[in-house]
């Protein structure tokens, strides 16, 4: 086991964010698109290590370690496509890079080259961050006496991601779409629905961590259907 010099404090991170945005309506106020283009850069960023079958010893510790630099655009639309017909959703595209790769330094304050890129190869990404992040939903409802039945559909979508970067164990979490549909009806202050999430029953993860010596992976919920009542209490 290496002598590393274990911190017995660590100083405060920093984010810079840098973010123009706009707000637009088209075709007589049907069409609403919103969005905005960024960039962050996040400096003396709080690393926790923990590695207790390699050199640093049965040792969980925080520290200051790299900078990284996120680009990305994110966009938001709402949408009266004709009567009754409303399409909604978002979208995000991020690009993340790790701007430089510190050593670790030993109880002599000398760098450990024994363990290179320590936090990661310059270039790389940020763990559990995906390129691509987007959900897009369609409704339609009609209006019979005072009744105003609906029935509406969705789905979303992941890009790929990884868990972790530099001197830990990286899983790799596939991208993956889910799709939900509900259909219901409205009169006045009331509103039932019938709505099912997760109608593929995907077993996508969305993290996997070995922390606790165990390889643990969190599922994204099972298929889900059930029935909502809701009713709006009005007064004076």
């Amino acid at each position: 086991m290496l002598n590393y010099r274990s911190p017995i404090s660590f100083a405060p991170d920093t984010l810079t964010n840098n973010e123009f945005g706009w707000k637009t309506e088209w075709f007589n106020h049907a069409l609403q698109l919103n969005g905005d283009i960024y960039q962050e850069k996040w400096t003396n960023v709080q690393t926790s290590f923990f590695d207790p079958q390699g050199k640093l010893g049965n040792l969980a510790f925080f520290t200051n370690g790299p900078n990284y630099r996120v680009r990305g655009l994110e966009l938001q639309l709402n949408w009266i496509v004709a009567h009754g017909l409303t399409l909604g959703g978002s979208a995000a595209w991020d690009s993340s890079s790790l701007l430089n790769s510190p050593f670790l330094y030993d109880v002599t304050g000398q760098p450990i080259t024994a363990i290179p890129n320590a936090y990661g190869t310059p270039g790389s990404t940020l763990a559990n961050s995906p390129a691509f992040q987007g959900n897009l939903h369609a409704r339609y409802q009609i209006s019979i006496g005072d009744y105003n039945p609906f029935v509406q559909f969705g789905g979303q979508h992941r890009a790929h991601s990884h868990t972790a970067t530099g001197f830990a164990n990286n899983y790799d979490v596939p991208a993956y779409s889910t799709y939900d549909a509900g259909l219901g009806v409205d009169k006045q202050a009331w509103t039932v629905q019938l709505q099912c999430e997760n109608l593929a029953d995907s077993r996508a993860a969305t993290y996997v961590s070995n922390s606790e010596s165990v390889l643990a992976i969190t599922p994204i919920r099972p298929r889900t259907c059930g029935m909502n009542f809701h009713y709006r209490f009005t007064g004076n």
